[in-house]
């Protein structure tokens, strides 16, 4: 998808309540934070480094006709791999290509970049798995203010059924399948995802990140340092916040500090 249809398509979900215009991001305290927010950056992992192992996973159901290899084999070949070669493969074990298309799909997507958000800050599961036990923080993002880093989010399907997929027929599907297709064991999440076309890191403008939340065990230290690293490198918009543990209630509060 290029850019001006990934805006168009962006601007479209919001209208539509798909995707929500404020992100939240959780993540321990570390030289990695501090960079993030010194340069005003994120980073876009490769899939294949998720925790999940069943992330970014596919079952390939294509019916794969001899002149369909070859197709793919000579317009994906990267590497001098002779279509032939693989075509008779699949004749001597057929359905061999199902895992050889397989294979060749996690090296594309081995390459890709994603970075994951959540819709809300108050999951206090989360909070424990993600910022540290309640010691690291939580980033908030108004994706309105930079469209172009945010231009390809979307939200996560979650699923009882292992994501199947057939090439022929269901190629612009690939996305919403292979990237976009959890199991619903982490539904808890309601996971938002932002897709770069390769790993790494990607600048943001400093306008999209209103709000940095503390956990309630944030070291006093800590906050205090990169309340001077924010003010520093100047971000307009930004409030610091703190979560408060609620008295008698498995529940929380989240304050101005």
């Amino acid at each position: 998808m290029d850019k001006k249809k990934a805006l168009e398509l962006h601007k479209k979900m919001i209208k539509q309540g798909s995707i929500p215009t404020e992100l939240f991001k959780h993540t321990a305290i570390s030289n990695g934070l501090y960079k993030t927010l010194i340069n005003s950056e994120l980073w876009f992992a490769a899939p294949t480094s998720f925790n999940d192992p069943f992330d970014c996973q596919i079952n390939d159901q294509t019916n794969w006709t001899d002149n369909n290899i070859r197709n793919y084999v000579s317009r994906t070949n990267s590497i001098g791999i002779d279509p032939e070669d693989v075509v008779q493969a699949n004749q001597q074990t057929p359905g061999s290509f199902n895992q050889f298309f397989t294979n060749h799909l996690k090296k594309t997507l081995s390459k890709i970049g994603v970075t994951c958000f959540l819709q809300k800050p108050d999951n206090l599961l989360l909070w424990a798995h993600y910022s540290d036990s309640h010691k690291g923080v939580c980033l908030k993002f108004d994706i309105t203010k930079d469209p172009d880093f945010f231009s390809k989010t979307f939200a996560v399907k979650y699923s009882s059924q292992y994501p199947n997929f057939d090439y022929l027929t269901e190629r612009d599907q690939l996305t919403n399948k292979a990237i976009l297709t959890k199991s619903e064991h982490w539904e808890y999440e309601d996971e938002i995802r932002t897709i770069q076309d390769t790993f790494g890191l990607y600048p943001f403008k400093k306008e999209c990140l209103t709000e940095i939340i503390f956990g309630c065990k944030t070291d006093p230290n800590e906050i205090k340092t990169i309340r001077q690293i924010v003010t520093n490198a100047g971000y307009p918009n930004l409030t610091l916040k703190q979560v408060k543990l609620k008295t008698n209630q498995y529940d929380i509060d989240i304050i101005n500090i």
